[in-house]
Order: C-alpha cells, then structure tokens, then sequence
C-alpha cells in the first residue's frame, strides 16, 4: 500500500489510509476490501492493478464466511448457510445423535445436572474442542448471543464431562432452531457520531469457579446508528471480591483493549475525531472511578494488573467520559449471564441479533 500513498496503522495492522482519495485499504490473506468515497474507488484499482494481478473487484457481498447485506443506513451480517455446517458437523460427531430439541436460550437449568455426572467423563470429550472451535467462528462475526456459552465450556476441554455433553448439545439445539438469525448494524451517515461502551459483569454466579464474566460491546452511535464494532465476553483472570470491584475490571479491560484503541484509529482517519463515552449501570464503580482511588480496591494491581489510578486518568482526558446506564438499558447482559427465556429475546434486541423471518410477517 506503500506505493498508493498508504500509510499503516501501528493499532491495527493490515489496515491503510490513503488520505489523498479519503480511503481506508484492509487486507486479509487475499482479500483487499476498501472503504470511503465510493467516486474514488476506481482510482485506487486502477493504481493497484499496475502494480498486481486480482480478480475484478465487486461490492462487498461475502467476506470470510459472512454475507453483507447491505441496505440504505443498515448492514445485516447473515451467516445461515455456516450455522447449517455447524449444526451438520455436531450430527456426525456425535454417535448417538437423535435429533435436537426445541431450545430458547443456548442455556440449561444447571441445578437439574445430575452432580455425580460433573465428574464422568463425556461421550464428546475428544470432539468438543473442534465443536466449539467451528461455533467460535460463528459467534465472532455474526452471533455474539453464542458467545457466553461457548466460553463457559471452552473452560471445560480438558475435563470434558457429560453433563459437559448435555451443556453442549443445548448449545447446538439453540443454534439449530436460530440458524436464520442475523446480526444487524445500523449507520446514520447524516448523523455526528459518536463511540459508546457498553460493559457490566456478573459477579461470581457460575456453580462450577469463582470467577466473574466481564462482557462488553462497542458501538458507533449517533442519529439511528447503533453499529457495534466490537464485543466480548471474558472470564477475570483473579477472583473479584465485590460487585464494584468486578465492573471496574470489566470497564477498564474493554476500555484499554477495546474502546481507546479504536478511538485512536478512527481519528487517524481524514476528518475523524469521534469521542468516546462509557455507560456504566453501577453507580459504586463510577464514584471509585472519579475519585481515583479506593482503599478497598488498591489490591488490583497486584491480583489484576489494573490500578483504578489508571482509569482515572483515561476520563480525564477531554474526549473521554462516563456516565450511568440504568441497568435495563445495559446492552451487555447477554455476554455475561446465563439469561432466563424471559430475559432473552429483549437482550438479543439489545445487540442487535434479529429473526428475519419474524420480520417478514
């Protein structure tokens, strides 16, 4: 890209600005994919193809699996032909297959798991990893509603058992009876835009560690835009021993990971200098936070490696801030809780995973 003018991002390899045609160039293996003023495409392939030989380039249509439906301020992200593989590749892996179930949530009650079965070895044990790695794909780039489920029994690999067996299989019911679902990103191009940072955690709640779950997601908003750009859902690496202590270790791993880095690499692009604000439904975290200190949580640098010194002084820069999100309007409760059915439908709403066919009736 170098040759076009390109110019790297150290945040985020592969991907160039050529600031001269207003472009951004992201490649990956072999698929060049650009974005901008659409008037200065031809341009930028004209100058590539003196350089390279590729094949003509198209509209984005299907990427790395994931098909762009592309609507007027709305991209949808359908991926129903790979959840259909998916499906298929639990079927002849499982040996005594008879079929999936109606399933409404990718969760069972685990008080009703047998306990002595927690320590019998599953009928999937050498064949969970490859299940949950295909999954993994899935949930990445088009059905984060997958996510928190599959992390809980990635953990479980190498003591796979069968209550692990009946865990998993509700996973593939659910997805089975959801292969349709899209995941949908709306864009206000008239809008000021603006990055929201969703994040919450569930405080120690799992029957089986101690752990809590930090969940996030990172959208572009502003006008009708509600178009997420990241999300995650994660295990803490240390026990947390409070509600307050956990949320501000979910805000501070989304924030520097996530959110900061993103923000930086958007303004790098011409004209763009969007700010960054983080919704919090806790309002213990947020004081700690604006105070910059807390004597019940000056442990974390040792047991996290996060220091709330460090956050404070994120929001003290100018493009930077906090504020609460009442819990009902937290976006991320989908990535850090085993949801009841209930629950379900309005957080699926909440990231913007959707049933077409629902729509079309």
């Amino acid at each position: 890209m170098g040759l076009l003018g390109g110019v790297g991002s150290p945040l985020f390899p592969s991907n160039f600005v050529i600031e001269r045609l207003g472009l951004l160039v992201t490649l990956y293996v072999d698929d060049i994919v650009v974005s901008g003023p659409s008037q200065n495409h031809q341009q930028f392939w004209d100058e590539l193809s003196s350089h390279l030989h590729f094949e003509p380039p198209q509209d984005v249509s299907k990427v790395l699996g994931r098909t762009h439906l592309i609507k007027k301020g709305e991209v949808q992200l359908d991926m129903h032909e790979f959840a259909d593989v998916t499906c298929k590749l639990y079927e002849q892996e499982c040996k005594d297959f008879k079929g999936f179930k109606k399933a409404p949530t990718p969760y069972l009650d685990e008080s009703s798991l047998p306990v002595e079965d927690w320590d019998s070895k599953g009928s999937l044990a050498n064949s969970a990893a490859k299940l949950i790695m295909k999954a993994y794909w899935l949930a990445r780039l088009s059905r984060p509603d997958l996510l928190h489920a599959l992390n809980e029994l990635s953990k479980r690999i190498t003591k796979w058992s069968k209550n692990d067996d009946r865990r998993l299989f509700r996973v593939f019911s659910y997805l089975h009876g959801t292969k349709q679902y899209r995941m949908r990103l709306k864009l206000d191009p008239d809008a000021e835009w603006n990055l929201w940072l969703f994040t919450d955690a569930d405080h120690a709640s799992k029957t089986d560690h101690g752990y809590s779950t930090s969940g996030s997601v990172l959208v572009i908003s502003g006008g009708s835009s509600f178009f997420p750009i990241s999300f995650q859902s994660k295990r803490q690496t240390a026990s947390s021993r409070s509600t307050t202590e956990a949320e501000a270790i979910a805000l501070a791993t989304a924030l520097f990971n996530d959110a900061i880095p993103a923000q930086q690499f958007l303004s790098e692009l011409p004209g763009s200098t969007i700010p960054l604000t983080c919704h919090q439904d806790n309002t213990a975290t947020i004081q700690v936070i604006k105070n910059g200190y807390s004597a019940r949580l000056r442990h974390l640098g040792k047991t996290h490696k996060i220091d709330v010194q460090g956050l404070y002084d994120a929001f003290k820069e100018p493009d930077i801030s906090i504020q609460h999100c009442p819990t009902e309007q937290q976006a991320v409760d989908v990535f850090t809780k085993c949801l009841e059915v209930h629950k379900w439908t309005a957080a699926l709403d909440m990231i913007g995973v959707f049933d077409p066919c629902k729509e079309k009736n």
